[in-house]
């Protein structure tokens, strides 16, 4: 008997993503590099990406190989369906006509267009959410929704058992370099980062007063404020009249921030926040000591392990904090190293893109919910 003939088609498993990539400013600034590393990867295993961003967004950052971008404009007094079909017709039209398998958004993403889009296409809806207010958000409660991610174990159990739409927990992935950076040159001035966006006054008041402590003790250190905000000015204002700027630079927003990071070796924490950040998982994955005010949304920051908290977000408590970590550097540098073990068997790459993969092939063979009549 001559032999069975192989069929030369994959299982239907095994079949390459068509995936798009919904995509907005609001992302880039918080999560690009996680998105290049994202696209990328699943480049890499063969699947086809397309990017699907607003007029005018800066993609320059992601990769082209392989992809294609989508664009449309979108006009403030043009939020309303009958102008939304309009303005997205030919995105409709080429979406129809050749459908991925999922549309990917982040939980912050623009629900007005999106909404549209996806009611007009009827495309599968995958959302990722990094701060628990979005799991209430009217993205998330779109009819084209298959399932919710969420950066953190922390937000997904703000769900109930009554919340509409399976809720998976994708932790983002983090390349981990072999050695910490925390004090790895002998000699070297003390480096101290913030890439918190200079957006509150108060709280960069108290990381000031803790420098002028620091400065008054005759210490060595640099602080670079790496972003911006509404009170940048303010802020650098403040740093003049207390005599600091031959001590913090204050140095202009960029997506990527890893050469900072690698000449780093404390990183503040000085906003209170309800976001899980990209940025922290990246200061973790190169062995920067972490130290900071309360993040509830961060599970990877965990007191006495992983970072030191900062109980009193006022200028003494800073103070004690800092003066510890550079008068105790054995001590940094182990939760230093602490850290970035954490990354390493929480948060890697790779085993955030085989389980992206498999949860993105579920939700796209899920079936539609009905809208709410």
């Amino acid at each position: 008997m001559a032999p069975a003939l192989q069929s030369s088609t994959p299982p239907a498993a095994e079949q390459p993503l068509d995936l798009v990539l919904w995509v907005e400013p609001l992302m880039l600034a918080g999560e690009g590099a996680l998105i290049r590393h994202l696209v990328s990867g699943l480049i890499a295993d063969g699947h086809h990406i397309r990017y699907l961003a607003p007029q005018g967004c800066d993609l320059s950052s992601l990769p082209t190989l392989n992809t294609e971008t989508l664009t449309y404009t979108l006009r403030p007094w043009e939020r309303f369906p009958a102008a939304l079909r309009w303005r997205l017709r030919d995105i409709i039209e080429t979406l129809r006509d050749d459908p991925p398998d999922l549309l990917l958004a982040w939980g912050n993403a623009d629900h007005v267009p999106l909404g549209q889009l996806a009611q007009m296409t009827q495309l599968p809806l995958m959302v990722w959410v990094w701060d628990a207010a979005e799991l209430f958000a009217p993205l998330a409660a779109l009819p084209g929704v298959r399932t919710v991610l969420t950066a953190s174990e922390a937000i997904r159990a703000r769900t109930s058992a009554h919340y509409p739409v399976p809720v998976e927990v994708l932790r983002p992935g983090v390349f981990t370099v072999p050695t910490p950076a925390c004090f790895d040159v002998l000699g070297q001035v003390p480096c101290l980062v913030s890439l918190d966006p200079l957006a509150s006054l108060e709280a960069y008041t108290a990381v000031l007063e803790a420098c002028e402590v620091m400065v008054r003790q005759e210490r060595e250190f640099l602080l670079f404020a790496y972003d911006t905000g509404l009170k940048e000015h303010p802020i650098w204002q403040l740093a003049a009249k207390k005599n600091l700027l031959n001590h913090i630079s204050f140095v202009p927003y960029q997506q990527d921030a890893e050469l900072l990071m690698l000449h780093g070796d404390i990183y503040l924490h000085a906003l209170p926040g309800t976001r899980v950040l990209y940025r922290s998982l990246e200061a973790m994955a190169h062995g920067l000591a972490v130290v900071g005010a309360e993040n509830h949304a961060a599970d990877h920051l965990i007191e006495g392990q992983t970072w030191r908290r900062i109980g009193q977000l006022d200028g003494a408590t800073w103070a004690n904090c800092l003066t510890f970590l550079l008068d105790h550097r054995d001590q940094a540098l182990a939760q230093a190293r602490a850290g970035q073990a954490y990354i390493h068997a929480h948060h890697s790459m790779a085993a955030m893109l085989e389980r992206f993969v498999g949860l993105a092939r579920h939700a796209a063979g899920m079936p539609l919910r009905m809208a709410p009549q």
